[in-house]
């Protein structure tokens, strides 16, 4: 059976992992966030968040925990293996996601990514045109499993994340 992952970032971040024609799991989540945003887009970063995956499977979903849109519209979804600034990229050349409403954004990946348990991964959200939003985060960085990046560069502050 072909498992599926979601992933919940903390920008609010969710990781499911699931099999196919069953529920999904929660693999990894980090919701909590400390009033604390950091802005996507036009006059901001490009932003990732690390994570490692507690589940072997098909990462099928990502979830971004939006706190406001300034200017709302499509913006590029790109998964990479490996923490850090490097990395393989999983899924093509990216797939288009569309953000316009504050809140859970749920976004299904088409492919799946295949992933591997106790494996390091990122993701990356990169402005397509002139779109700017705010990602909830927390500075205080409860997720011990990744870190967030904004530009390429490491900061010790969790995006709001949940892994299905």
């Amino acid at each position: 059976m072909k498992k599926l992952i979601t992933l919940l970032t903390s920008y609010a971040l969710a990781i499911f992992i699931g099999t196919t024609g069953f529920a999904q799991t929660l693999d990894q989540s980090q919701l909590i966030n400390n009033n604390s945003a950091i802005t996507c887009g036009v006059g901001g970063y490009n932003i990732g968040q690390s994570f490692k995956c507690g589940l072997s499977g098909a990462l099928s979903t990502i979830k971004i925990d939006v706190k406001q849109i300034t200017t709302g519209g499509n913006f590029t979804l790109k998964i990479y293996n490996g923490a850090g600034t490097g990395g393989t990229l999983l899924n093509g050349s990216g797939q288009i996601v569309s953000i316009t409403a504050p809140g859970l954004n749920a976004f299904t990946l088409s492919p799946t990514v295949n992933v591997v348990s106790g494996s390091d991964y990122k993701f990356e959200l990169t402005k397509t045109t002139t779109e700017e939003i705010l990602l909830w985060e927390n500075s205080s960085n409860p997720y011990p499993n990744g870190d967030e990046y904004f530009n390429g560069i490491e900061n010790q502050i969790t995006i709001q994340i949940k892994n299905n």
